[in-house]
């Protein structure tokens, strides 16, 4: 992944943890997904959003 695309990523899982924690997910919950994001991106390279 280079560097325009990890910012993009960057910016949809900060977008996406800002939305799980307005939905009044528990911090655990929230860390936990973020985790794994991070795991999917570490192991395949490329964006969640991009895998299909």
């Amino acid at each position: 992944m280079d560097s325009r695309e990890k910012a993009r990523f960057d910016a949809l899982c900060q977008e996406n943890l800002q939305t799980l924690k307005l939905q009044g997910y528990a911090v655990k919950t929230v860390e936990a997904y973020s985790r794994a994001l991070r795991r999917v991106v570490d192991r395949t390279g490329k964006s969640p959003d991009k895998l299909t």
